[in-house]
């Protein structure tokens, strides 16, 4: 599912800095070990996913989830540790979802934008 998500991604025409974080971020959900220090490829998707968001405005939780990306290699061994809650794998796919959310609103708008400059 993951392959698929990833493929209709790069082959839709998402903006390249969702498609970078999908990418990232897939490749990290892709693999079965990731370790904290792993987590340093979540840095591209937080750049990517931020430009885009800085560039044409972020959608409610974004920033947040930004920010819990950003902490979650900082936090996610311990907590791992403590409590056996993977919340690395659970930031991890809300940056993933919330990037292919953005890329389907942003296709549909850009369909809906297109549709009204063909009425005009």
């Amino acid at each position: 599912m993951l392959a698929a998500s990833l493929a209709w991604l790069w082959r839709s025409d998402a903006a390249f800095e969702l498609k970078a974080a999908g990418l990232a971020t897939g490749s990290l959900l892709a693999t079965p070990y990731v370790l904290d220090y792993d987590l340093v490829v979540l840095a591209l998707a937080i750049a990517f996913y931020a430009r885009y968001g800085l560039r044409r405005g972020f959608l409610s939780f974004e920033i947040s989830l930004l920010a819990a990306a950003w902490m979650v290699p900082l936090i996610s061994r311990g907590l791992a540790g403590a409590t056996d809650i993977p919340l690395g794998l659970l930031v991890m796919l809300a940056l993933y979802i919330f990037t292919l959310r953005r890329a389907v609103r942003d296709r549909a708008s850009f369909v809906l934008a297109a549709s009204r400059v063909a009425q005009a």
